[in-house]
């Protein structure tokens, strides 16, 4: 899984690397397989539980010893997605000082 997700890494994050660090947390996911035969109050609860709990112990790790203050941005696909719009809304609430570097645009 790990070679995996490194790979994947290399591969899709390679693009902003002229440009900014790359930061990705693992995170313990909703099975795929198991995603298609629930409702979305079950997935809702499922993806605030242990993901939500794993990405938010990456962000404060990533906010206390690597990005130094400067200028961010979020990105994520699938369950990374749900994540990043987790994150813009609770952990950025309860951070509002990580919110102020956050780089803002709107495509």
């Amino acid at each position: 899984m790990k070679l995996g997700a490194k790979r994947n890494a290399s591969q899709q994050a390679s693009a902003f690397e002229p440009v900014a660090n790359f930061f990705a947390p693992f995170w313990r996911q909703v099975n795929a397989m198991k995603l298609s035969s629930m409702s979305f109050e079950e997935v809702d609860e499922a993806e605030w539980a242990e993901p939500r709990t794993d990405v938010y112990a990456a962000l404060d790790y990533y906010f206390e010893n690597l990005n130094q203050g400067r200028p961010y941005f979020l990105a994520g696909h699938s369950q990374g997605s749900r994540l990043s719009y987790m994150v813009l809304f609770e952990y950025m609430r309860e951070h509002p000082d990580y919110y102020d570097c956050f780089f803002h645009t709107m495509l």
